[in-house]
C-alpha cells in the first residue's frame, strides 16, 4: 500500500496534476463543470507516458438527450491544433490534413491551425466491439478510427454543484444570478 501510494504521488508530481487541477476547479466554479483530459502518449516506439491537461468546457459536446441521467454514451471534443503538429502526429495522413476545409472567413483558423474533432462512443456492454474512438479534421478527413474498449471517457469531470438531471453542473455565477438581479434592482432604486 505504501509503495502504491508513493507511485501515485510520483505520477501526480510527474504529470503536475495539482497545477492542472487548479484550472479545472476554477472552470467548475465559473461554468459549473470542469474537465481534465488524461491520456497516454506514445512517441515513436517509446513507452507510453501519462499526460493530463485541462480542457475548456465549451469544447466538450454531449447530446442532452443522451446525457439526461448524467452518463452519456458519446462525447466529442473540439480542438484547434497546429497543422505541423497534426502532420507530425499523423504523418501517413498528411494529404488529408493539407486538404482540410479551411474557411477563409474564419479569422481564428486563418493561422496554421486546423479544427480537429475527437469523439468517443462507449461500448454497449462488456466485451462488445461497438466502441469507437475517432479523430477528424475539418472537412471530414479521418485521421484515426479505432476500437474503444474502455467503459469510460478519458476525462475526469468536476462539478461545482451537480444537477438532478443532465450532464452539466451549476456554477457560482448561475447560483448567484437571482441575488445579483435583486441587488441591481436595489441599486437602481437607491440611485433614483
Amino acid at each position: 500500500a505504501r509503495r502504491a501510494n508513493q507511485w501515485c504521488q510520483g505520477l501526480f508530481y510527474e504529470t503536475k496534476i495539482h497545477e492542472v487541477a487548479k484550472k479545472v476547479r476554477l472552470s467548475a466554479y465559473c461554468f459549473g463543470t470542469g474537465a481534465l483530459k488524461v491520456m497516454v502518449s506514445k512517441e515513436r516506439g517509446e513507452r507510453g507516458e501519462i499526460h493530463c491537461e485541462p480542457v475548456f468546457i465549451d469544447d466538450i459536446y454531449v447530446d442532452d438527450a443522451d446525457a439526461i441521467y448524467g452518463k452519456p454514451r458519446q462525447l466529442f471534443q473540439r480542438m484547434l491544433v497546429d497543422r505541423a503538429v497534426l502532420i507530425d502526429r499523423f504523418p501517413k495522413k498528411q494529404d488529408v490534413i493539407e486538404r482540410s476545409d479551411v474557411d477563409a472567413n474564419d479569422s481564428v483558423t486563418q493561422s496554421t491551425s486546423d479544427t480537429v474533432w475527437e469523439g468517443w462512443h462507449l461500448p454497449s456492454g462488456e466485451g462488445a466491439k461497438d466502441g469507437r474512438h475517432v479523430i477528424l479534421v475539418r472537412g471530414g478527413g479521418v485521421l484515426l478510427d479505432e476500437v474503444w474498449e474502455l467503459d469510460c471517457f478519458p476525462f475526469v469531470f468536476r462539478r461545482y454543484r451537480p444537477r438532478l438531471l443532465g450532464f452539466w453542473g451549476q456554477g457560482i455565477a448561475e447560483i448567484l444570478t437571482g441575488i445579483q438581479v435583486e441587488l441591481n434592482r436595489l441599486v437602481r432604486s437607491v440611485s433614483e
